[in-house]
Parts: C-alpha cells; structure tokens; sequence
C-alpha cells in the first residue's frame, strides 16, 4: 500500500517492510479466529497499556467528506443568518437542524482526543477483566472508520468517527441530545466486550445471537456505571432502552411486541422494520440487567456471583459456538434461592417469560401502614400484575421512603398470577412505600 498511509489488521504484526514506493506488512494470528480483517488510512497512531495488553489508537488525520459537507453547510447558513438576522425563516431553518451558529467553527479534526480514548479504552479493559476474565488477545487495536458503524473484529475496533468526536463536535452536527451522547460515549466499551462475547465465544444459530448483542451492550452500561460512579447515565441507558422496547409500530403494536429475543434476524419486518436491532441489543441488555439483580446477595448486595458466573461460562466455552440453551444449562449448574423461584433448580420460569416469549409486565401497589400496639408498623400490600399471561413469575422489590435522600429496601415479594399479598413489619413508618426503585425488572412501574 502506499507509504503515507497505515494499515492496522487482526491478529499481531510480525514485520513491515517497504519496496519501492510500497510498504507492506505481515501479520498473524496465534489462534483461529472467527472472523479477520484490516483497515487502512491516514492515521496517527497512540498507544497504551491496560496490564500486558497494548493498546493502540487510530485515529483519522483527514476530514471525511461528510463532514466537509456538513462544515460548508454551516457556513452557508452562517453567512445567511448574519446576512439577514432576525429573518423567522432562517431562525425556523437553524432550529430544524439543531445547528448551534456561532462565529467561530469547530472544525472536525479527531486526533487530538486520541489519548483520552486511549485512556478509557484501558479503563473500560481492566473494568471488564474481574467479570470476564483475562483480556483473549495480545493487543487491542481502535480504528476509526466513518459514520455510525462499528464492530469488534479479533483485536481490531472498527468504531465510528462519531465517538472520536469531542460534545462540541458532535453538537455542530446537530447531535447534542443526552440520548445522542450517552450511546456514543458508551460505544466503545460494547465493541471491547464483543472481544469476549462474539470473538473468545461464537453463536451457534441465530436464535442465540441475541446473548452478543445483547450482553455486549449491557457490559457497555455498566462501565458507563463505573465511570459516572453517581449512576445517571447507566439509568439513563436503561431506561432508553424501555424506552425503545415500548415505542410503537404505525399499528399501535410495541416495538418488544415483534417476537422473542431467540428470533434473531427474523424479528424485523415491514410491520416492525427496527425490531431486529431493538429486541436484541435492548432486550438483551434488559436480560442479562435481570439476571444481575436476581443474582446478588440480598444481604450485602455483592454481585460476585455473577461475576463468577459469567467468568466461567466464558471459561467453559473458550473457542467454541455456544446456544442458548448452554447459557440456561450453565446458569442451572449454579443456582442459588434467587433463581430458584420453582425450587426444581431449573430457569425454565425465566426463559420462557424473557427469552421465548414476549411481554413487559405492569405492577400496580396497593397498601395501608397500621401501627402496633407494641412498637413498630405493619405494612400491608398488594402487588398487582398486568399485561403478562397468568403464570408469569417474578421477585419485585419492596422499598420505602424515609426522607428525600432516604430509601431503603423492606423486602421482596414474588409475584405470580394476577396479584400478590405481603405483609411486613417495620420499625419505623416510611413517607412512601414503592416498588424497584433501584429500576432492576423490565417492568412498567405505576408506583413511583
């Protein structure tokens, strides 16, 4: 290829030499890989270290000419708004393209950010490690490419120039919303994941490949989680994703409402034509989100079983295709009282509701606090469940209000049927009893 330019690829380069007006490179794998690739550009180059693991940035020197387009669009309706301020017509035409005009533009130039993303990429890697296990390759190479693609290939990032970007960049093309930056920012911790979920494992069929999407985007939340330790965006992504889940079709039908996860790519139709993308990166995330929460310690409220669940799954099936059915059987192996709500030490409840079947469930709180003769309340309640079949099961925390800053955990009630009643005993009288205040089920909440 030609000199200038570099070309970064899967697997570790071996040597690079040039010949004439040519470079060329070798490069190799130490293990098969399920897929291989390269890409090739104008790049500066950064590098790090996350432990053993190299890091190395790529970003684009260049301008992509969709930005240059986007940059002189600018600066025509620049020119026409100091041409004519204070023209409705104008005014109306910035504010349709959520173009922010100022005297000054920024101009869209990537690499001058290339040692913050470098740095986070290390961090998001050494986040993932204690609930993944050791990193899979050598090297993680990150390569911008243009739009809003991207992929985890093998060692190699194919990530959008988008979130190379800095907010203000973004902002000049019309893409400020939190919603906007909170996908973007996250962007690169979902790709680093697929280097476990998609590259150390594969799928089976595509009934399973909804557990790479999926699980990739909820690792992808949760580092958004330890970054922003105070928690906002890791909700925020949360409840964008319901957000999706519960949009509706030109028929009034819900986008969650096209079929089970397990369909895969069969999911999208005219009638739905988002669902594949929606039911398996939101759901999917939503699954693996419950799954967590049913798997922490409800004393302390440790995940580490999780984390070593996860851990040896992934250990279990290094290198191979795996189904959906050896995730359920994995999980099976390593039940504890928080998924054996059947008590038969089989997930077969949670499966079917969430992974073969669709549904969002609607609770509803009804109770009354009475006080005791002795000391103490007694709060009385009635947990109703809707818009789900009747022997659909799940465990619904219990919270309650003592102070605008003050909410703690009564208890947990499994919810089967129409309907549940509980009773519990409490010291002290809460201003307000609700229901999954820490946002832990893909529910419709009608208490908060």
């Amino acid at each position: 290829h030609p000199k200038p330019f570099t070309i970064v690829a899967t697997g570790d380069l071996v040597k690079e030499w040039e010949e004439a007006d040519q470079k060329h490179s070798l490069w190799e794998s130490k293990s098969e890989l399920p897929v291989a690739g390269f890409n090739y550009g104008d790049y500066l180059k950064k590098t790090a270290k996350a432990g053993a693991v190299a890091v190395e940035v790529y970003a684009n020197r260049g301008i992509e000419n969709v930005y240059l387009e986007v940059k002189t669009r600018l600066e025509q309706l620049r020119e026409l708004y100091l041409q004519r301020q204070g023209s409705p017509r104008i005014r109306g035409e910035l504010l349709l393209n959520q173009v922010s005009i100022t005297p000054d533009f920024t101009d869209f130039d990537t690499t001058r950010f290339s040692d913050e993303i470098a740095s986070q990429v290390v961090k998001a890697l050494l986040f993932f490690e204690p609930f993944m296990g050791e990193y899979p390759f050598r090297k993680l190479a990150v390569s911008q490419i243009p739009g809003r693609f991207s992929q985890g290939w093998p060692s190699l990032l194919y990530v959008s120039s988008l979130s190379f970007m800095s907010p203000e960049q973004r902002m000049h093309l019309g893409m400020g919303t939190d919603r906007e930056a909170d996908f973007l920012e996250c962007l690169h911790a979902h790709e680093i994941a697929h280097q476990w979920w998609g590259n150390q494992i594969g799928w089976k069929s595509y009934h399973d490949l909804w557990m790479f999407e999926g699980f990739s985007n909820y690792f992808g939340y949760l580092f958004m989680k330890e970054k922003h330790p105070d928690g906002k965006q890791f909700r925020d992504l949360l409840r964008y994703s319901k957000e999706k889940l519960l949009a509706t079709n030109s028929s009034g039908q819900t986008y969650e409402s096209a079929g089970p996860v397990w369909l895969g790519g069969r999911l999208s139709s005219s009638r739905f034509p988002e669902g594949y993308p929606t039911v398996i990166y939101d759901k999917g995330a939503w699954i693996l989100h419950m799954l967590h929460y049913l798997m922490l310690d409800p004393i302390t409220g440790s995940d580490q079983n999780f984390r070593f669940f996860i851990q040896n799954f992934l250990t279990r099936f290094n290198g191979k295709l795996i189904a959906t059915d050896d995730f359920k059987r994995m999980l099976e192996k390593n039940i504890d009282k928080g998924l054996d709500l059947e008590g038969n030490k089989k997930m077969d409840w949670f499966f079917d509701q969430w992974v073969y079947n669709t549904g969002i469930p609607t609770y509803r709180l009804d109770y009354s606090i009475t006080a005791l003769k002795k000391g103490g309340y007694q709060l009385k309640g009635k947990i109703k469940q809707q818009n789900v079949s009747e022997d659909f099961i799940m465990p619904v925390e219990v919270f309650g209000r003592f102070g605008p800053d003050k909410i703690e955990r009564l208890g947990r009630v499994v919810v089967t049927g129409n309907e549940a009643n509980f009773k519990f005993a409490l010291r002290t009288r809460p201003l307000k009893v609700t229901l999954d205040e820490n946002n832990e089920i893909l529910c419709q909440n009608k208490t908060l």
